[in-house]
């Protein structure tokens, strides 16, 4: 059972680590940076299959839409690519920290390091519960966002009022996105720390137990 235990828990922070980095550092970057750089391109410049939406081929209607206007099929697209992925990945971290805490908590009484380690996954696990939390915000008000855009953009006078209003979305977007990020940025700063401290595990027993 010690034995197993050591096992489960390794594997458990590795998965949780090489998660959260992986998504974090490459596929949220890269997904982000490759549809703002192909949406950048001119009309002429693009594929036939991702033609430039004749609302996005004007002047941006207030300083809280992106320059060149065509940036907001990017943004919009990354988002529609990343979003269903959200649930899979906060729902492993989750039943990694779960895993990897229930594991810690038996080392506990030995003091030192291993109290150390649980109050890390303690911690990694509420920001993970936190950041799922956070994006169910965030996703609610990115539809706010783009409902209230889109009457922006595809109208050909929008009143004051209404780009009043998808200034004040996109601010508040803008906003909970960024405190998302950083409960994300800071539980893979504690699960970085969990992943060092796997390579103080307790001793195994005499005779491999």
């Amino acid at each position: 059972m010690r034995a197993l235990a050591r096992i489960l828990h390794v594997l458990a922070v590795g998965l949780w680590f090489g998660t959260s980095a992986f998504f974090t550092s490459v596929v949220g970057l890269s997904l982000f940076d490759t549809f703002e750089k192909a949406t950048l391109l001119p009309a002429q410049d693009r594929p036939y299959w991702l033609p430039v939406p004749p609302a996005l081929e004007k002047p941006p209607p207030s300083a809280r839409f992106p320059e060149p206007l065509r940036k907001e099929q990017g943004s919009r697209l990354a988002g529609l690519a990343v979003g269903p992925m959200f649930t899979s990945y906060y729902l492993l971290q989750v039943v990694c920290g779960v895993v990897a805490g229930l594991t810690a908590l038996a080392w506990v009484g030995r003091g030192g390091v291993h109290r150390l380690r649980l109050a890390v996954l303690a911690l990694a696990l509420a920001g993970a519960v936190s950041g799922w939390v956070l994006e169910g915000k965030v996703e609610a008000l990115r539809e706010k966002r783009s409902e209230t855009s889109d009457a922006v953009l595809t109208s050909t006078a929008p009143s004051a009022e209404q780009v009043h209003s998808a200034d004040e979305a996109r601010a508040e977007f803008g906003t909970w996105h960024t405190y998302s990020l950083m409960a994300n940025s800071g539980t893979l700063l504690l699960v970085t720390v969990a992943m060092a401290l796997a390579a103080y595990l307790p001793p195994r027993a005499t005779g491999g137990a």
